[in-house]
């Protein structure tokens, strides 16, 4: 499933997410730039002794001088804004920058921006509902085969943890998809169902080849849009042997993140102190993410 924002795949349960986002307002490229490009600007403080504002002249802590064309559509911008809306401003500044042949990515230079870039969300429920041993710390008053038991059960569950790591690590490192990942595994609510949450970061270079193009309609023909993933994780599973068949279509939920909001709301959910009621786990098993650098 793709483009699920607002619902995760947790134990193999489709949860909903009751999340309250503020979204801030940025200002318009152009704007920025005129700021960024002016040397001096007006400081106000109040005057105790006047009973009223007053006005400063100050060096712009942020200034940066442009450079060769971007220079004239910034001037272009400046002297726009003082009689037209902030819309024709915007129609101009673009139509401008195309004239010049100026590139957002220069545009982003000059202010010292790195881009957003789309993630995705991963969420790996294996059919192993109950396979997870939920093993007491009290060993007190065992009898020697339960204390024997016991350690078997620990090693499954280890060989389970293993196995969830390779194939994770193994699907997230082909073909340079992604240039970073967080993920966490966990036990669900009842302590019995280890599963993972993975936030990955998409490798700028293949945006359109992993999640498609969004304002294209290109979405579908993309990696994750053709649910490529899908059949990938279940082929990977296929060449690790403690986990081979158990990981089906059902069991795998995919998310694009194309906003920075969606982003941090699921890096916060693979923290447990920050999980929602209802998808919190009996106990951590990692006690923090783990991040991976491709």
């Amino acid at each position: 499933m793709v483009n699920n924002q607002m619902c995760v795949l947790d134990e193999g349960e489709v949860k909903n997410l009751c999340y309250t986002i503020t979204m801030n307002t940025t200002e318009p490229l152009w704007k920025q730039c005129i700021l960024k490009s002016t040397k001096y600007i007006t400081e106000r403080t109040w005057n105790d002794d006047e009973d009223r504002m007053i006005k400063t002249r100050v060096d712009n802590p942020d200034y940066k001088e442009p450079k060769g064309i971007l220079r004239q559509a910034i001037k272009n911008a400046t002297a726009c804004q003082d009689v037209a809306s902030v819309d024709k401003v915007s129609v101009q500044w673009d139509m401008n920058l195309k004239l010049y042949g100026i590139t957002k990515d220069d545009v982003y230079d000059y202010l010292d921006i790195i881009p957003f870039t789309p993630s995705i969300m991963l969420n790996i429920s294996p059919n192993w509902k109950g396979q997870y041993h939920l093993i007491s710390d009290d060993v007190d008053g065992l009898e020697p085969s339960e204390l024997a038991d016991r350690e078997w059960q620990l090693l499954e569950n280890a060989m389970m943890v293993e196995d969830m790591t390779t194939l994770i690590e193994t699907y997230m490192k082909e073909c340079n998809r992604f240039d970073y990942y967080d993920y966490i595994l966990e036990v669900g609510g009842e302590g019995n169902m280890l599963h993972a949450h993975i936030v990955g970061h998409v490798n700028p270079r293949l945006i359109k080849s992993v999640c498609g193009d969004a304002t294209k309609g290109s979405t579908k023909t993309s990696h994750f849009g053709k649910g490529n993933h899908v059949q990938q994780l279940i082929k990977v599973s296929k060449g690790i042997k403690g986990i081979k068949g158990l990981i089906t279509r059902f069991g795998i939920q995919s998310s694009i993140l194309r906003r920075d909001y969606l982003v941090s709301d699921k890096l916060d959910y693979l923290v447990e102190e920050k999980k929602p009621e209802g998808h919190k786990n009996l106990y951590v098993l990692w006690d923090a993410p783990k991040h991976v650098c491709v």
